[in-house]
């Protein structure tokens, strides 16, 4: 087969590994570029150098082929041998009516199987630029992450500035940090498994005090490519409750179609719903609720159990942040005088307890009249 005669593909992810497949299934020579490999380079969102690596949510969306145009797609591709379908249905987890999927087992399945194709072969380095004009076969999948000299060659070839929209993603929670005395087990309508999600309800107070934290918050300093264009369908949360107050609880975290067990009688205000996200049970993620908060390299954190003090230093840690004190005092989520101050510090990698004893003093002694005076107040 002559160079003329291949296939080549740029962009291994979800499009990508899935065009391969097909062509190669089908006796088609192909060759696909992926840049993202230790020694080429990798992108702003991406973690591993697998193909079809998710990097945001685990969801392909509804599974239902009856009533739901998304699962119609999903039994058309089954119908035709899908890869990404194939490896989507042997690692998915509950997701209800749903298809979700263990994002890692899923990219390490679909890598296998086209490094195993004897037709395909995987080769590891960036196009920066419009391909060679010696290949005849092209196909270009490389999504909003494309590499800046193949994004001038496509602007110059199509004089489209934006093929991309901006996506946000989806907060993962450790399963041992969620409270079940609290939390119930129940997909919305009792969809599907029933008991596929769970459902973390908010009183009126919680969800108002959650708002103005969340407005307040800072946020994400967008990188010079991120200059594009929010898509409606998938907002991050702090953009929705910039809209309006109750534009949450009446989007991704509006309180029908469950009853909490719990307080049958009692109706939630807000209701923030969990999918698992691994095989294992030990992750889950947020259904709806995307966000796009600011990653401090150091901060202090206010948590209202004590309990929770070293479950979010260990978040922060892999969040990657290098240094963090989180803290309670007293009933109160913030470092106080009224009582001693505890916690668990992050120093780097090490994470340990920290315990403030702070004595009684007159407010004229905390009067601070210059930035020397306070530094000297503190270190006291």
């Amino acid at each position: 087969m002559t160079t003329s005669d291949t296939l080549h593909i740029i962009g291994g992810g979800l499009a990508g590994s899935e065009a391969a497949w097909q062509a190669a299934q089908a006796g088609q020579r192909v060759v696909l570029h992926e840049m993202r490999h230790e020694g080429v380079r990798s992108t702003d969102a991406h973690q591993t150098d697998q193909l079809a690596e998710l990097v945001c949510s685990n969801s392909f969306r509804s599974d239902d082929a009856e009533a739901n145009a998304v699962g119609v797609i999903h039994a058309e591709l089954r119908l035709s041998g899908s890869l990404i379908m194939a490896k989507g249905d042997e690692h998915a987890v509950p997701a209800g009516g749903a298809l979700a999927v263990d994002r890692h087992g899923f990219s390490g399945a679909v890598t296998e199987a086209i490094e195993a194709h004897p037709l395909i072969e995987l080769s590891r380095e960036e196009i920066d630029g419009w391909p060679p004009a010696d290949w005849k076969q092209v196909i270009i999948a490389t999504g909003p992450l494309t590499s800046d000299g193949l994004s001038k060659a496509i602007l110059e070839k199509t004089g489209e500035e934006h093929l991309a929209f901006f996506d946000a993603i989806a907060p993962i929670v450790h399963a041992h940090s969620i409270n079940r005395e609290i939390v119930w087990a129940q997909s919305r309508y009792d969809k599907g498994n029933a008991t596929d999600y769970l459902s973390c309800p908010m009183v009126e107070a919680q969800y108002n005090a959650f708002i103005d934290a969340l407005i307040a918050a800072p946020k994400t300093e967008f990188k010079e490519w991120e200059d594009t264009p929010y898509f409606d369908g998938c907002l991050p949360i702090e953009v929705m409750a910039e809209r309006g107050r109750e534009t949450l609880r009446h989007g991704p975290m509006k309180p029908v179609g469950l009853t909490n067990p719990h307080q049958p009688d009692i109706k939630a205000h807000a209701i923030v719903q969990l999918r698992q996200d691994n095989a294992l049970g030990t992750l889950f993620n947020m259904v709806g609720p995307l966000s796009n908060p600011a990653l401090a390299e150091y901060q202090v954190l206010g948590v209202f159990d004590p309990a929770l003090t070293e479950t979010m230093a260990g978040a922060l840690k892999l969040l990657g942040s290098r240094g963090a004190l989180v803290v309670h005092c007293g009933g109160l989520d913030e470092l106080g005088l009224h009582d001693v101050t505890e916690g668990h510090r992050l120093i780097e990698d090490r994470i340990e307890p920290f315990r403030q004893v702070v004595g009684r003093t007159h407010l004229c002694a905390l009067h601070i009249q210059h930035a020397a005076m306070q530094c000297d107040a503190v270190q006291r």
